[in-house]
């Protein structure tokens, strides 16, 4: 799959939810050195709607997840929201056109409940990320879109 998108449009387009400053230049160091890769990023989040349309409009080939998002108030806060990745998450499985995109959670939180509530929602793959070094998020990228070739 990964060839057949890389003569299609030159690169696989991952698209990385994550707030955390540091793990999101990680990410953008790790991706800068992968020919074949274009990285985009959302990392503030008014709601789900607004995550969702961002979705739609970068229509990535895969999506990076963190979990414990900060949801943005009106007032120009921040609250961390436990709740706003598995939120949007069940949206993006939900909608039709969007469902078909692999999500990949890259998270935190680690405990089984967690983990199987990411599966049930519809998550092709979970990694907490304490447990792995970034560099691997390239194989496992390449192993989830290998298993959604047709």
């Amino acid at each position: 799959m990964s060839e057949q998108k890389q003569n299609n449009q030159n690169f696989i387009k991952v698209l990385l939810i994550e707030d955390d400053f540091y793990i999101s230049q990680l990410y953008e160091d790790v991706f800068s050195l992968e020919p074949g890769y274009k990285l985009y990023k959302i990392d503030e989040i008014k709601d789900p709607n607004e995550a969702i349309g961002k979705i739609r409009e970068i229509n990535p080939d895969v999506i990076l997840l963190d979990l414990v998002l900060p949801l943005k108030s009106g007032e120009g806060t921040y609250v961390l929201d436990k709740e706003l990745g598995f939120e949007i998450l069940e949206r993006l499985k939900k909608d039709k056109e969007l469902s078909k995109i692999p999500v990949i959670v890259v998270s935190n939180l680690g405990g089984f409940l967690e983990k199987e509530r990411a599966k049930v929602d519809g998550a092709d793959f979970y990694l907490v990320k304490s447990e792995i070094f970034p560099y691997q998020i390239i194989s496992t990228i390449e192993k989830v879109l290998a298993t959604k070739m047709p």
